[in-house]
């Protein structure tokens, strides 16, 4: 092969690197995901999945770590044209409210039953972000909540006596908490470790991934197995920003978004599996199994509290609805256990 020739190959390869280089659209999304986490590890990897669908064409631009501010400061950056979206889960009860009805204290008893939930209501929820200017491309069930306190708690009247974390904007949770006589202090999870430190907090209520990912636990060592409640979270971009792709490439996001939700919802049950198998107490974490009166208690009080519910936080419609999938989803799953 001739020198010439040589040079219009190698001329060539570099336009074609340089065009590949160069996204033709940018999504800058923004997560309080910790910077290595498994959360951040997923979030780059649907990046590179976005990015290899698309060719090259569609990049992911992820601030990790808070660095945007918390959920409601990104949601105002967002209004402002400095971020294309984000990955959350308090967010996604401000832009969706019928995603508050995940929250609902006392509701259900697995990560399946929500999951079953979270994936009927998908379209009501979908609706719900679009007519707040976004496009919805996934739903995760991260996991559920439950106590890490500084000193055990054996009884309702000791855990009514200690001031525990709740994440800040967590409407029907804190409401929920107020009507059971649990005091909630709502902060940022960025603000919640100091909190602690300084003595203004005997606890928090959390997803084991979120403890770990806060670093939580070494603060709080005693685990109270009661899961009252479970958090999801949503992962999306603005209309605005999403309309710009083509069908092809919003369909490459989309595909790589429900695969990293599906992952999310994995990290929390292997998180689980890991804290409640032993991994964890080795590492000082104490767990404490609750008494059955101290269970029949909470879940007792959570019922009453979910019926004191105002209508604008969730309907009794939706209540009813989630009742029915519920009880739906533990029929089916009796039927094949027989």
């Amino acid at each position: 092969m001739s020198r010439a020739r040589l040079s219009v190959l190698s001329a060539l390869l570099c336009v074609a690197t340089a065009a590949r280089a160069e996204p033709k659209h940018v999504l800058r999304l923004a997560a309080v995901a910790p910077e290595g986490t498994a959360w951040a590890q997923e979030l780059k990897r649907f990046a590179a999945d976005v990015a290899a669908a698309s060719n090259g064409e569609v990049a992911i631009k992820l601030y990790l770590s808070a660095i945007a501010g918390t959920e409601l400061e990104v949601e105002e950056r967002i209004r402002r044209g400095q971020l294309d979206g984000t990955v959350g889960g308090l967010v996604c009860q401000r832009l969706s409210p019928s995603m508050r009805a995940l929250r609902m204290l006392g509701e259900f008893e697995s990560v399946g039953e929500a999951n079953h939930v979270l994936q009927r209501l998908n379209g009501t929820f979908a609706d719900e972000f679009q007519r707040s200017g976004y496009a919805l491309l996934a739903t995760s069930v991260l996991g559920p909540d439950v106590f890490f306190t500084r000193a055990p708690a054996r009884s309702l009247g000791e855990l009514r006596r200690l001031r525990l974390w709740r994440w800040e904007g967590d409407q029907v949770v804190i409401a929920m908490s107020k009507e059971m006589g649990l005091p909630a202090v709502a902060l940022p999870v960025e603000q919640a470790a100091r909190a602690f430190d300084d003595g203004k907090l005997d606890g928090f209520v959390v997803t084991s991934a979120a403890a770990l990912a806060f670093q939580l636990l070494p603060r709080a060592p005693n685990l109270l197995d009661v899961r009252l409640g479970y958090l999801a979270g949503c992962l999306v971009a603005t209309s605005k920003s999403f309309d710009k792709l083509s069908p092809e490439h919003q369909q490459a996001v989309r595909a790589a978004a429900v695969q990293a939700g599906v992952r999310f919802t994995e990290i929390g049950v292997k998180t689980d599996e890991q804290l409640f198998g032993g991994v964890f107490q080795k590492k000082g974490v104490r767990l404490q199994q609750p008494s059955d009166a101290l269970r029949s208690e909470l879940f007792g009080a959570a019922r009453a509290a979910r019926d004191k519910l105002e209508e604008q936080l969730v309907p009794a419609s939706l209540r009813a609805r989630v009742g029915t999938l519920v009880a739906d989803y533990r029929a089916e799953h009796r039927e094949r256990v027989k």
